[in-house]
């Protein structure tokens, strides 16, 4: 009973992420690269 998948609830998958789920995650993905960069070229200058 419990073999078939639960999420199938109806016949279209719906896609994983919307276009703009998918936008806003880049921008987030692309904003903590830079906040990391930052961050790093400061403990370097402070190393220094």
């Amino acid at each position: 009973m419990g073999e078939k998948s639960v999420r199938k609830s109806s016949g279209k998958t719906a896609a994983s992420k919307t276009l703009k789920e998918k936008r806003v995650a880049k921008a987030d993905k692309k904003a903590a690269n830079e906040r990391s960069q930052n961050s790093d070229a400061v403990s370097r200058a402070a190393k220094h």
